[in-house]
């Protein structure tokens, strides 16, 4: 839990490296209104979670900044697009597929092949790790020409950049 994390920290034992964050240098919140607006937002919950996604994030959104990458069992991609209209109050008048939406830069669909494990309150076991393939599901109507395109693409190669994680597009 998240004041478990916050008392002891967060740790991951990995085949690529073990990761540990001490409690004092762990910014960990309980409601996502405490954070505010950020860059990116990778949601990677049980697709049976769907329906209380928008609420969780739309407290972290900022039109024409923020990112989403959905990464769920299931290609839900279109059902969360929906979610997010539906709660921002924009679903009359758009178009379900016109490939945009009005609450954020853009969402992405991820699709990956991992294998971790919660051991308990902070601590994460992951012990097999594939390739993370990712494309672009919807954006903002004013990120629609082909260098926008090309900048979306861009940032979800800059995301995991830092990493080890293996990416494609």
């Amino acid at each position: 839990t998240t004041k478990s994390a916050k008392k002891e920290g967060f740790t991951v034992t990995s085949i690529d490296g073990d990761i540990n964050i001490p409690p004092e240098e762990l910014d960990a919140f309980i409601d996502s209104k405490e954070v505010g607006p950020v860059d990116w937002v990778i949601v990677a919950l049980k697709s049976s979670s769907l329906e209380a996604i928008p609420a969780l994030v739309y407290p972290l959104l900022e039109p024409k900044r923020t990112r989403i990458l959905a990464i769920m069992n299931g290609m839900i991609e279109d059902d969360l697009i929906h979610l997010l209209r539906e709660f921002a109050g924009d679903e009359e008048g758009t178009n379900e597929m016109s490939g945009q939406i009005n609450c954020c830069a853009a969402v992405y669909a991820g699709m990956a092949l991992i294998c971790a494990n919660r051991l308990g309150p902070g601590k994460v076991d992951h012990s097999f790790a594939g390739l993370l393939k990712g494309g672009l599901a919807a954006s903002h109507p004013s990120f629609s020409s082909d260098e926008e395109m090309d900048k979306h693409q861009q940032a979800f190669y800059d995301l995991w950049a830092p990493s080890l994680v293996n990416v494609d597009w």
